[in-house]
């Protein structure tokens, strides 16, 4: 496990994922995506949530700002659209995501507000994936 306290990473060009919401659907797409051998930077609210990632590699951001600067996509998997807006907004997460970083969302929110982020996240460059995960 590694564990970086800002927002700058070493990297050899490949592609850098950013990853938040390690639920108990947000944990193993992350564990896939460390799988497939891309570098995963991860911001928690919660130290308990690292447990799901236990003895695979990360990059652990401090901040929600330094996880949009080292990634060229983001995953959320959260649980409503008021935690995405939250992360996004007041985190700081939307603001540091440079032109061109995808930004993929996991949440089973209402079409209003994926239609409203799409939006907004446009005006900054970056191009928004609605991916909804249902659970079975």
């Amino acid at each position: 496990m590694t564990t970086a306290t800002s927002g700058s990473t070493p990297n050899d060009g490949a592609l850098r994922v950013g990853w938040v919401g390690l639920g108990d659907q947000g944990a193993p797409m992350a564990r896939a995506i460390i799988q497939a051998g891309f570098e995963l930077n991860i911001w928690v609210r919660r130290e308990t949530s690292l447990a799901a990632l236990e003895g695979l590699p990360y990059v652990r951001q401090a901040t929600l700002s330094d996880l949009g600067m080292v990634s060229d996509i983001v995953g959320l998997c959260l649980r409503e659209d008021s935690d995405i807006e939250d992360v996004l907004t007041t985190g700081g997460l939307l603001a540091s995501l440079k032109p061109g970083t995808i930004l993929i969302n996991h949440g089973t929110g209402l079409p209003g507000y994926a239609s409203s982020l799409a939006d907004r996240a446009a005006r900054a460059g970056v191009v928004v994936l609605d991916a909804i995960t249902p659970s079975t």
